[in-house]
C-alpha cells in the first residue's frame, strides 16, 4: 500500500496512453494504473481483521511500518523550555512572541521512535542517586526552607518529585498497549490535567505526602528506595517497551522516563538554590534534556549563544531570566520556545 495518492490520476492514466514512452515499462506493461483513495485505507484494518490478521501484525501493515520509515528520515524542528509562569511543570508551546497555544503535532514529527532507553535509563540512575546523596543528612529547618515552585517548601518538592516517578511501577505492572502515541514533548500538551483545580489537587498530594513522613530524613530515605527500585524495573523491560501514563497516554517507556529525568533535574536546580548549594546536575541528565529541549538541528545552540550548558538550561527552564537582546538572538536561530507554567 501507498499512501501517495494522484487526484488528477485520470489525467495521468491519459498522459500514460499519450505519450507511453515517457515512463518506464513497469508504468504501462498492466494497463491503467489504479490508486487507492485515502478514504480506503480507512477499510484495510476490518479486512485484515476478518481474515485472521493478529492486531500485532496489523499495527505496522496499516501504519507502523510508515511511521518507523518516516522516524528515520523527517527532521525534528526544535523546541525548549521558555520561563515558567508557574512551577508545576504544564508545558505547552508556542512562539516567544505569541502566547497562543499550537497542536504539537504540527511541529514536531518523528518523535516517537523515542530516545535510546539504555541511555535514558543511564540518566534516571546518576540523577536520581544524585539527588538522593544531596538530600540526605539535611538538617530540619534546610527541610522548611521555601522553594521557587511555592507554595512549596523543600519537604514538598521533594515529595512531589518522589510521587511523580513512584507511578512507574503501576505502569510497569499494567497490560502493556499496543502502540505508543505519545512523545515526550507531546506528553507536555496543554489539557485539564493542567488546569487550575489539577494543579491544586497536585499541590496538595506533595503537601500531604510530606506531612506522612516521620521526618526529612524520612523521605530522603523513602525516594532513596523508591527511584532504585524504579531503576531496577526499567532496566529489566526491552527497548521499545509501551507504558500507559496515569493521564491515558500510551508512550515508550523511554519517553515517559525522559520526562522523569527532567522532573528529577530541573527540581533539582530548584531544590539547590533554595539549600543555597551549587547544582548538582549531572552530565548524563543534562545531556538527554538538552537533546530534548533543543533536538538534533540545534545542538549548538548553546555555543552560539555563549551559554554553557547548565546556564541554558537554566535559562531554557525559566530558572534565569532570560533578556531581550538573547531573545532576540534564541529567535534568530530559529528556536522555538516550550512554555513552562
Amino acid at each position: 500500500m501507498s499512501t501517495d495518492y494522484p487526484f488528477d490520476h485520470e489525467d495521468f492514466n491519459a498522459m500514460l496512453v499519450q505519450s507511453p514512452e515517457l515512463f518506464p515499462d513497469c508504468y504501462t506493461r498492466w494497463g491503467p494504473i489504479d490508486f487507492m483513495p485515502p478514504e480506503g485505507l480507512l477499510t484495510v484494518e476490518n479486512a485484515l481483521l476478518a481474515r485472521g490478521y493478529p492486531e500485532d501484525a496489523i499495527t505496522p501493515i496499516v501504519g507502523g511500518n510508515f511511521r518507523r520509515a518516516a522516524a528515520m528520515v523527517w527532521q525534528l524542528l526544535n523546541y525548549t523550555l521558555a520561563p515558567c509562569i508557574d512551577p508545576f511543570d504544564r508545558l505547552t508551546i508556542s512562539s516567544w512572541s505569541s502566547s497562543d497555544c499550537c497542536d504539537l503535532r504540527q511541529f514536531w514529527s518523528g518523535s516517537l521512535i523515542g530516545m535510546d532507553q539504555g541511555r535514558v535509563v543511564e540518566a534516571f540512575r546518576c540523577e536520581a542517586g544524585r539527588l538522593a546523596r544531596a538530600m540526605s543528612g539535611l538538617s530540619q529547618a534546610e527541610w522548611r526552607l521555601p522553594t521557587r515552585c511555592a507554595p512549596w517548601t523543600v519537604s514538598d518538592l521533594m515529595a512531589h518529585v518522589r510521587v511523580v516517578i513512584a507511578w512507574l511501577p503501576g505502569m510497569l505492572a499494567a497490560p502493556e498497549p499496543i502502540r505508543a502515541e505519545v512523545s515526550a514533548v507531546e506528553y507536555y500538551r496543554p489539557d485539564g490535567r493542567f488546569a487550575p483545580d489539577a494543579n491544586a489537587a497536585r499541590i496538595a498530594l506533595a503537601q500531604d505526602h510530606a506531612a506522612e513522613q516521620l521526618s526529612g530524613a524520612s523521605l530522603a530515605e523513602g525516594f532513596d528506595a523508591t527511584w532504585q527500585e524504579v531503576d531496577r524495573l526499567c532496566r529489566a523491560e526491552p527497548e521499545g517497551r509501551v507504558v500507559r501514563t496515569r493521564h491515558g497516554d500510551p508512550m515508550l517507556l523511554s519517553e515517559f522516563l525522559l520526562t522523569r529525568v527532567v522532573e528529577v533535574a530541573v527540581h533539582g536546580l530548584d531544590l539547590a538554590d533554595a539549600l543555597g548549594r551549587e547544582p548538582w546536575m549531572t552530565p548524563q541528565a543534562a545531556d538527554v534534556v538538552q537533546d530534548l529541549l533543543l533536538g538534533p538541528d540545534n545542538a549548538a545552540a548553546p555555543e552560539h549563544l555563549g551559554w554553557s550548558r547548565l546556564r541554558f538550561l537554566r535559562k531554557a527552564t525559566g530558572r534565569d531570566p532570560i533578556t531581550r537582546e538573547e531573545a532576540a538572538e534564541v529567535d534568530r536561530l530559529g528556536i522555538r520556545w516550550l512554555t513552562l507554567g
